[in-house]
């Protein structure tokens, strides 16, 4: 079980079936806040603008994702090998797309924290500049790589990795990497558990009131909208810091007792961050009531023309 579990093509062959299907998703998850945000809500906030970036980054990173399983279903895992152009191109790509979409999904965050908990409002201007100083180290740091052409496939060859070749300078960058990732996730954790603690203690607010006037329905309402924050900040906990933790945890591993991955556990290890990285948006918009409440009228409204149709479809029969 071990020998199969750990064969480099059932792990490509499943990893890019899997690489399809989020692709998909992230098409039309995207599609569908992208239709919301610009024909409904007319990107008319600095908010919306942002997570219209965040759509067109993910959208990039579905491309990327669709293109890579097509040419390792055609070529086979061996479309990846150390420092050939696939290799690079994907590794930097891959590993850039990671980390911005990260930072933009950090300061949507920091935006809302300031904005919910403190009552402040960023301007445009300077959301921008702090976006690029959040992605600007991460540039830099993989242009190093870049411009020596190295990269490497991974133990399980899912992807590749960029700065590999040994010495000091490589082992400094990489660390630097790894905290880039790392920083992002750590503020998008603590802005929306703030804001979660704020929500919580509106609701608490809520529901000393509607116990008071003795209003069952308003006390069943502020009962799931706090089981919905609990599983939001729950959410957020895991994708930021459990899913990020076991590729920090044992990179910094690797570095201090040469541990290397398993094929089959490498592989699961990348697949936690492009699961992350694909509900990015879902996250940003759960915290977005305008948009989400807009994203389920166009349910409703979906569901009812299906029903409608059914209908019809039933009566002519």
């Amino acid at each position: 079980m071990d020998t199969i579990l750990n064969d480099l093509n059932f792990i490509n062959n499943l990893v890019n079936i899997i690489h399809i299907n989020i692709s998909l998703f992230i098409f039309a998850l995207n599609g569908l806040i992208l239709y919301v945000i610009t024909k409904k809500l007319k990107l008319d906030t600095i908010e919306l603008k942002f997570v219209f970036l965040l759509c067109v980054v993910e959208i990039i990173a579905g491309l990327n994702y669709t293109s890579l399983a097509i040419f390792k279903l055609i070529n086979g895992y061996n479309f990846f090998a150390p420092n050939n152009t696939p290799c690079i191109v994907y590794a930097y790509i891959s590993s850039t797309c990671i980390r911005f979409e990260y930072v933009v999904v950090s300061v949507l965050a920091l935006w809302r924290y300031l904005a919910v908990v403190h009552e402040y409002k960023l301007d445009q201007k300077l959301l921008v500049i702090i976006t690029i100083a959040g992605i600007s180290p991460t540039v830099a740091t993989f242009l190093y790589g870049l411009i020596n052409m190295d990269a490497r496939p991974i133990s399980s060859y899912v992807i590749c990795a960029p700065i590999t070749n040994p010495g000091q300078i490589s082992t400094i960058l990489n660390i630097i990497g790894t905290i880039l990732l790392m920083l992002p996730c750590w503020l998008i954790t603590y802005c929306y558990f703030f804001i979660g603690w704020k929500a919580n203690k509106k609701l608490n607010l809520m529901k000393t009131e509607a116990q008071i006037n003795n209003n069952e329905v308003a006390l069943k309402a502020i009962k799931i909208q706090k089981i919905n924050l609990m599983l939001q900040i729950l959410m957020v906990f895991v994708l930021y810091n459990v899913d990020v933790m076991v590729t920090v945890v044992t990179y910094f591993m690797r570095l201090t007792t040469g541990y290397k991955r398993p094929p089959f556990f490498d592989a699961i290890t990348y697949e936690m961050l492009v699961f992350t990285l694909a509900l990015n948006p879902i996250i940003t918009v759960s915290f977005q009531p305008e948009v989400k409440n807009e994203i389920k009228l166009v349910f409703i409204k979906l569901h009812a023309k299906i029903k409608k149709a059914l209908r019809s479809i039933a009566i002519r029969e």
